[in-house]
């Protein structure tokens, strides 16, 4: 159940941030480029950050720095924002984890409700001089 409840976090996370990164670096693209680039152009650089060096090398020399620049700056700036949202996810998590955790383990919960002791206890144990420890109670005789 641990290993499910992990990948689902982390498959949910990759969507749910991957989401956030796209649409953000396509919004800044078509902000940046909006009205200097042809409407194609915006379209295929806001679709992939890969697909940019392939794209200025086709677009004049003036304006494959601009559309070069403009994705650049998009993207780092897109996953800026996907980073801070991780953090704030990581944070929560720690505040839910801190609110409804109990503050000491039972024994039950740390397995150990089923275990018996391996040796009785023993209040006190005495030397015999033989290299041998016997209880307390038990008697010692001396040869």
């Amino acid at each position: 159940m641990n290993d499910l409840s992990r990948e689902l976090g982390i498959t949910l996370g990759v969507t749910v941030l991957g989401s956030l990164v796209a649409n953000l670096y396509r919004t800044n693209v078509r902000e940046a480029l909006e009205g200097t680039a042809p409407a194609a152009t915006i379209d295929q650089v806001g679709e992939s950050i890969g697909a940019v060096d392939r794209l200025a090398a086709e677009l004049p020399a003036s304006l494959a720095p601009l559309v070069t620049s403009a994705a650049n700056q998009s993207f780092v700036d897109a996953l800026s924002v996907g980073y801070l949202a991780a953090a704030g996810f990581v944070a929560l998590a720690l505040g839910v984890a801190a609110a409804f955790l109990p503050k000491t383990a039972r024994s039950a919960q740390a397995g150990f409700a089923d275990e018996t002791p391996a040796l009785p206890a023993v209040e006190t144990l005495h030397a015999t001089g033989h290299g041998a420890a016997v209880p307390a109670t038990a008697s010692v005789t001396e040869e």
